[in-house]
């Protein structure tokens, strides 16, 4: 399926704060103000998926190597990064496995980087394996296992 992947607008915020907040468990549990500091903070890195409405989302940014950054804190800048951090991919539900995931992970490749990291939470490792991350370290992340992740530009 393919859907337009677009810059995020104010308008989005709810459906992104929907999405966000039905799809995780309540470890990774990120406020409405928390995803707003974020995509009001730095919009050039955050996108949504829109297939007659906002069925997916990503939030990205620069950061710092090896930090994952602080779930449900208000965003701020960082001086000096030395990467490209995916925050936040989340699909809803009903359009999973269609490729949306991957359409929007594809918009923040197009970001001039050449070292882009994540945390892979809730089992997305080999979601994020395909797409050429390679594991970094295991790790407990707010409670829960996971996998800080890194993808290098060839």
């Amino acid at each position: 399926m393919q859907a337009t992947i677009r810059p995020v607008k104010i308008s989005d915020y709810s459906a992104v704060n929907a999405i966000g907040t039905a799809n995780y468990s309540s470890n990774y549990y990120e406020g409405a103000k928390s995803f707003e500091s974020k995509m009001a903070g730095y919009p050039e890195g955050c996108f949504v998926a829109d297939v007659d409405g906002v069925v997916g989302y990503v939030i990205s940014f620069p950061y710092v190597l090896g930090k994952p950054y602080p779930l449900n804190e208000l965003f701020t800048p960082t001086p000096n990064p030395d990467c490209y951090y995916i925050h936040d991919v989340c699909v809803a539900p009903e359009f999973r496995g269609k490729g949306i995931a991957k359409q929007l992970a594809e918009r923040v490749f197009a970001a001039d980087w050449d070292i882009l990291c994540l945390v892979a939470v809730q089992k997305s490792n080999a979601f994020w394996r395909k797409l050429g991350f390679r594991g970094f370290a295991a790790l407990e992340y707010y409670g829960q296992k996971a996998e800080y992740m890194l993808w290098i530009r060839d």
